[in-house]
């Protein structure tokens, strides 16, 4: 069935790019443990913004995703239906704690700015 391999597909890309959220948020918390020490350098800052472009763009993108896949539950059988919901609401689920950690790092690069000091904003086990 095509509509079926689309949509799997389509489950595929947002898990991945759920997964690439992730994986920046981890690098981002390595970059701004630096912020405020000696191993802070121009470099640090600008690969931290990077990242940050990266999960804005990803988080964009991955909204997108989650539409088309909204309206792909709404297509196929009552069981195909019911199916897909739980997959998708497995997959926001996911989305959601990546954003909120991307989030807590934000808040704490931003005070971080604000202030000039970065002392025990990010928990060591922050990545976790």
């Amino acid at each position: 069935n095509n509509l079926r391999m689309s949509y799997d597909q389509l489950c595929q890309k947002i898990g991945s790019a759920i997964f690439k959220i992730g994986s920046n948020v981890t690098s981002m918390q390595k970059l701004v443990v630096q912020l405020g020490t000696p191993a802070e350098t121009p470099n640090v800052k600008k690969q931290l913004d990077t990242k940050r472009s990266e999960v804005q763009r990803s988080i964009e993108s991955t909204n997108d995703m989650f539409r088309q896949a909204g309206d792909m539950c709404k297509e196929g059988s009552p069981q195909e239906q019911k199916s897909r919901k739980i997959q998708v609401e497995r997959l926001k689920q996911q989305f959601s704690e990546a954003i909120q950690k991307f989030k807590k790092i934000s808040t704490a690069r931003s005070r971080q700015r604000a202030s000039g000091s970065f002392q025990n904003e990010v928990p060591n086990n922050f990545a976790t």
